[in-house]
């Protein structure tokens, strides 16, 4: 095996290694359990329906796995650090538009 096809495993495997870790510790384990209790006082005081819960927690399963398919064409062309600060940056904004809404539709944005 030469040095290229080497090179290109290791980085196949550790795409590979992030996908799992993303899915198995980040998305269905942690955060869509944890909606309830990040979101659930607020839902109560905007009087938020089933549907609209259902809803909320949709677009966010739609939109990460929508966006996912862009962070390998982002390393190649930026670098995987500046994914991951784009991401952390992302995700953190996201927390506070939903920590100071004032609707249900804030939250889903």
């Amino acid at each position: 095996m030469s040095t290229e096809q080497m090179t290109e495993f290791k980085e196949g495997w550790v795409i590979i290694v992030a996908t799992v870790l993303q899915y198995v510790l980040g998305y269905p384990g942690t955060i869509l359990p944890m909606s309830g209790i990040l979101f659930g006082p607020k839902f109560e005081a905007f009087k938020t329906s089933e549907t609209e819960k259902a809803f909320t927690v949709g677009l966010f399963t739609v939109f990460m796995n929508l966006f996912s398919i862009f962070v390998g064409p982002m390393v190649e062309a930026r670098s995987s650090r500046f994914v991951a600060i784009l991401a952390t940056f992302c995700q953190v904004s996201g927390l506070l538009i939903c920590a100071f809404s004032n609707s249900t539709a804030l939250i889903m944005i």
